[in-house]
C-alpha cells in the first residue's frame, strides 16, 4: 500500500494520520504509459510521413521533367486546349513540390534539437537582408530595424524566421510601397521579437489558424503558397 504518513505530537500525546493514495499513484502511471505511448506514436507518424514525402519526390520530378519536355517540344502542335491542360499539369506539379518540401521541412524540425549558441542577431538579420535585396528594391520596400541584441539560439532556424515574416510583409502588400518594421524589447525576462509591415493584414478572427498546416486565407492565384510558412515559423519559436 502507498501511504503518506503524518505525525503531530502535542501536549497530550500524538496524533497520526495515514492516507493511502495507492489509487492516485496507479492513475498516475496509466498516465505515464499513455503519454509515453502517445509520444512514440507521433514519432512514428512523423517517420512515416517523411519517408513517405521523401519517396514521393522521385515520381514527381518525371511529372515534371516529362511536362516540361512536352511544352518545349509540342506546344505548337497542341491546340489551345491542349496547351491550357499541360499548363494545369505544371501547375499542379509545382505545387505538389511546394507542399512536399514545406511538409519535409516541418518534420525536420521535430527530430532536430535545434543546438543553440551564442548569436549575433543583428549580422543574422543583415544576412536575411542582403538576400531579399534585389525585391526589395523591385516593389520600393522599405525595412527598418533596431538594434537587435545576441542570444543563444539557433543561427538558422532564427534566420528562416526572419526569412519567411519579411518574405511575407513582401507577398501580402497593398497598393502602396510595403514598410517593414523589425523591433525588440525585453519583458518579463523574455525577449519579445515583432515584425509589422503596413500590407493586407490579417483578420483577428484567423490569428490562430493561420499558424497551422495547410491553410491559406487566400486563393493561390493571387498569392501563390503552401500555407506552411507560418506554422514552420510557430515551430521554430516554440522550439526556442
Amino acid at each position: 500500500t502507498n501511504a503518506i504518513p503524518f505525525t503531530y505530537e502535542g501536549e497530550n500525546g500524538a496524533l497520526v494520520f495515514v492516507r493511502d493514495i495507492t489509487e492516485r499513484k496507479r492513475l498516475e502511471e496509466i498516465l505515464t504509459r499513455q503519454m509515453e505511448g502517445l509520444s512514440r506514436y507521433s514519432k512514428e507518424l512523423e517517420r512515416y510521413a517523411y519517408v513517405a514525402s521523401h519517396h514521393l519526390q522521385e515520381p514527381l520530378r518525371q511529372i515534371s521533367g516529362l511536362a516540361d519536355l512536352l511544352k518545349r517540344r509540342y506546344h505548337d502542335r497542341l491546340n489551345e486546349r491542349g496547351n491550357a491542360y499541360l499548363e494545369r499539369i505544371i501547375d499542379g506539379a509545382e505545387r505538389l513540390r511546394e507542399l512536399i518540401n514545406g511538409l519535409l521541412e516541418y518534420i525536420r524540425l521535430e527530430e532536430s534539437k535545434l543546438i543553440c549558441e551564442p548569436t549575433d542577431l543583428e549580422a543574422v538579420l543583415d544576412g536575411v537582408l542582403a538576400g531579399f535585396s534585389t525585391r526589395v528594391q523591385e516593389v520600393g520596400a522599405a525595412i527598418r530595424h533596431c538594434q537587435l541584441p545576441s542570444l543563444s539560439v539557433n543561427r538558422a532556424a532564427i534566420a528562416r524566421v526572419f526569412e519567411i515574416l519579411i518574405e511575407n510583409a513582401l507577398k501580402f502588400h497593398g497598393s502602396a510601397p510595403p514598410k517593414i518594421s523589425i523591433d525588440v524589447s525585453r519583458q518579463e525576462g523574455f525577449w519579445r521579437f515583432s515584425v509589422g509591415d503596413n500590407g493586407i493584414g490579417i483578420d483577428p478572427k484567423y490569428h490562430e489558424i493561420i499558424f497551422e498546416m495547410f491553410q491559406k486565407l487566400h486563393p493561390r492565384h493571387k498569392y501563390p503558397g503552401a500555407g506552411i510558412n507560418l506554422a514552420i515559423c510557430r515551430r521554430i519559436v516554440e522550439h526556442h
